[in-house]
């Protein structure tokens, strides 16, 4: 089963994603924080893909993005944003896709099978 490791702030909306991907077929461990052991979590679970949620500037997504850049180099990493420029920002500080909120449920699944390598997806 493919796996994702997603971080939203907003507790409602984290629900809804929890519930979203997982009826999706997607194994989920979300949290609502970027705690200190963040990496740890990365580690133990090995996801497929992470989502973290940029929030307003951006500060604590961005440094997250590069402290699991640094450590797996491999895993795909996407913003979750209502910025207005995440599209033209997300690049710029280090990840692999956006998702805009609010999202469309069919396109944020695509969003994300689209960075789950397709012999993975297969298993």
């Amino acid at each position: 089963m493919d796996k994702i490791v997603l971080q939203e702030t907003d507790r409602a909306v984290l629900d809804v994603l929890q519930l979203t991907l997982t009826e999706a077929g997607f194994e989920v461990y979300s949290t609502n924080r970027l705690s200190p052991d963040f990496l740890g979590i990365i580690a133990e679970k090995q996801p497929h893909v992470v989502v973290l949620d940029y929030k307003l500037n951006g500060q604590e997504a961005v440094h997250m993005c590069q402290e699991i850049r640094n450590r797996f180099p491999q895993l795909p990493v996407i913003a979750l944003s209502c910025n207005y420029n995440i599209d033209q920002q997300y690049q710029q500080q280090g990840f692999d896709d956006y998702i805009r909120k609010p999202f469309d449920i069919d396109l944020l699944v695509r969003i994300i099978r689209k960075h789950i390598p397709p012999l993975v997806a297969q298993s």
